[in-house]
C-alpha cells in the first residue's frame, strides 16, 4: 500500500513504521504528516495546524441530523455537520473543500450504482443467486484536537482505491489553512503597508500577518478563545503604543456578538456622537475621550465592520467578527492604530 500511496501522491515522503504508513504526505504543493493504519481496521489521521479548541464532525446522512449550514445546498443535503464554531467551520470547507465532498459523494453513489446493477445482473441469469452488494459510504470525518481523523468501521477491508480517494478528500480540507494564509498574502499587499511577515499556513492565535505603518508594526492574528469567554472566530489588529500611558478607553458594538470581545478596561461611560450612538463607549480619564472621528470608518462600514477597539495603556487592537479576508479593512484598521499609537492627528475638542 505505501508505493500505491507514493505514486498517487509524488513528493510524499513516506515510511513504514510500527505497521503504520507516516510521514509527510503531499497534496495540491502541501504537506500534511499522515499517519494511516490498515488493520485490524483502516484508521488515517493527519495533523493539523492549531485550532485552539475548534471541533467538526462530517458525516454523510440526515441534515437534520447536524446543527450546521455551510451555505452549498449540495453539501448541506448530503450531509450532517456538527461545530462548536460556525464561522471557523465555513473556512476549513472553503469552495475547495466542499468540492472534494461533493466527489466523494458522487464516487460512493456511481460505486454503489454499478453494485446493484451487479447483483441484478447476477439474478438474471441466476434467480437463486445470493450474492449481496457491497455498498460504500462516505467515511465520517472529525476534526478536533488539532488533527483530523477518519475511521472504516472494524472488520471491514477497504477497497485501495476507497482509501486513496479518502486521503484525497481528507488532504484538500485539510489545506484550507494553507488557502487562507494565500488569502491573507493577496489582501496584504493591497494594504497600503509595508508587510514584513506573511505566514503560510494560519496557525489560530499565531501572526498571520505583520504590517508596518508609520513605523508602527501592526499585528494580524486570527483567533479563538482568547477571544472571550465564548470562543469564536475572530479577527485580531493589533499594534502597541511608542510610549505607555494611564489612559485607557473601549469602543465595543453593543450589537455584535459577546463571544469574540475580552473584558475592556474600566472607565465611565461616554456617549458617542451621531452615527456611532449605538456603541457603547468608556474611558479611564475625561480627558483623553476615545477619538471617535479617527474610529468613525471602522464602525460605519457596510461589511467586515469592526465590533470592537481597546486602547489599554501599552497598546491598541481592533477586533473584527469572524475572519476578515478583504484589504479595506484591514487598510484602515492599521491606519488607525498607526495613528492611535503615536498620537498622530489627534485633534482638540469633545471628540477627538
Amino acid at each position: 500500500m505505501l508505493e500505491v500511496i507514493a505514486a498517487t501522491f509524488p513528493g510524499s515522503r513516506l515510511r513504514v513504521d510500527n505497521a503504520q504508513i507516516v510521514g509527510p504526505l503531499q497534496f495540491e504543493g502541501q504537506f500534511h504528516s499522515l499517519r494511516l493504519r490498515l488493520e485490524p481496521f483502516v484508521e488515517i489521521f493527519l495533523d493539523l495546524p492549531p485550532v485552539d479548541g475548534f471541533e467538526l464532525r462530517i458525516q454523510w446522512g440526515d441534515r437534520w441530523l447536524g446543527d450546521t449550514d455551510i451555505g452549498d445546498p449540495q453539501i448541506d443535503d448530503a450531509f450532517f455537520i456538527k461545530t462548536n464554531d460556525v464561522l471557523l467551520a465555513k473556512m476549513w470547507l472553503d469552495e475547495r473543500a466542499c468540492r472534494a465532498l461533493r466527489v466523494a459523494r458522487e464516487r460512493v453513489e456511481a460505486y454503489n450504482l454499478a453494485e446493484r446493477d451487479r447483483i441484478a445482473q447476477a439474478r438474471r441469469l441466476d434467480a437463486l443467486d445470493g450474492t449481496l452488494p457491497n455498498p460504500r459510504r462516505v467515511w465520517t470525518l472529525e476534526l478536533e484536537k488539532n488533527r483530523m481523523s477518519s475511521t472504516l468501521g472494524l472488520g471491514k477491508l477497504a477497497a485501495r482505491e476507497e482509501v486513496l480517494e479518502m486521503l484525497e478528500t481528507m488532504c484538500a480540507i485539510a489545506g484550507a489553512s494553507g488557502r487562507w494564509a494565500q488569502q491573507c498574502s493577496d489582501l496584504a499587499l493591497l494594504t497600503d503597508t509595508s508587510v514584513k511577515q506573511i505566514a503560510d499556513r494560519i496557525e489560530l492565535g499565531a501572526m498571520a500577518l505583520l504590517l508596518e505603518k508609520q513605523r508602527i508594526d501592526v499585528e494580524v492574528r486570527y483567533v479563538r478563545t482568547d477571544a472571550g469567554a465564548d470562543a469564536r472566530l475572530s479577527t485580531r489588529v493589533r499594534g502597541n503604543r511608542t510610549t505607555e500611558t494611564t489612559a485607557t478607553w473601549s469602543v465595543i458594538d453593543d450589537d455584535a456578538p459577546r463571544g469574540p470581545i475580552p473584558d475592556p478596561p474600566d472607565g465611565g461611560k461616554l456617549r458617542a456622537p451621531g452615527p456611532l450612538r449605538h456603541l457603547e463607549a468608556r474611558c479611564s480619564e475625561a480627558t483623553a475621550p476615545p477619538p471617535f472621528t479617527i474610529l468613525e470608518p471602522l464602525f460605519t462600514r457596510a461589511t467586515d465592520k469592526a465590533i470592537a477597539v481597546i486602547a489599554t495603556s501599552t497598546s491598541i487592537t481592533v477586533w473584527f467578527d469572524g475572519a476578515v479576508l478583504a484589504a479595506e479593512p484591514i487598510a484602515i484598521a492599521a491606519r488607525v492604530i498607526a495613528q492611535l499609537a503615536t498620537d498622530t492627528g489627534l485633534a482638540e475638542g469633545p471628540y477627538r
